[in-house]
């Protein structure tokens, strides 16, 4: 899934603005050099769309040096992931359109823990990200039910 170059234009401002030269790339991780190396990967809502994602977090490893940071965020395969991320935030409030989701596709974070592990990362962690919809806010969480971030090391 190629990244919307309208978020990498985005991005591409902020850090102008604070003088900071960050590559950003609008393609597939695969496509990127395999000689080129990069301190951080971030991939944001992408694992969820996979239906294994062991062969893209092996990518992202083959593109991290030594010592670099992979950051996640995804959906967690349980009962409440389908009503809140399917049921409501695609047939009731219209988030994303209908079918964007697939909850057999969702990853339980022991699953990516252990891919993760199998690859070679290390200091892996889980951070919860919860929707609190009457303060229309995002916040960081101890729950991992619905949406979350993980978190690890080449």
């Amino acid at each position: 899934m190629i990244p919307q170059k309208k978020n990498i234009e985005i991005a591409r401002q902020h850090a102008h603005a604070l003088n900071l030269k960050i590559p950003y790339h609008t393609a597939p991780i695969e496509a990127l050099p395999d000689d080129k190396t990069y301190q951080v990967v971030v991939a944001l809502e992408v694992v969820e769309h996979l239906n294994c994602p062991h062969h893209f977090l092996l990518e992202c490893h083959k593109k991290l040096r030594p010592g670099g940071l992979l950051i996640i965020s995804t959906l967690n395969r349980t009962m409440r992931s389908y009503l809140e991320a399917i049921i409501s935030a695609e047939y009731i409030l219209s988030w994303a359109p209908k079918g964007t989701h697939s909850w057999s596709q969702f990853h339980k974070p022991s699953e990516l823990h252990n891919h993760m592990k199998k690859i070679g990362f290390y200091d892996v962690s889980f951070q919860g990200l919860s929707y609190a919809p009457l303060q229309d806010k995002w916040t960081l969480s101890d729950t991992l039910e619905v949406n979350y971030f993980a978190k690890a090391v080449k």
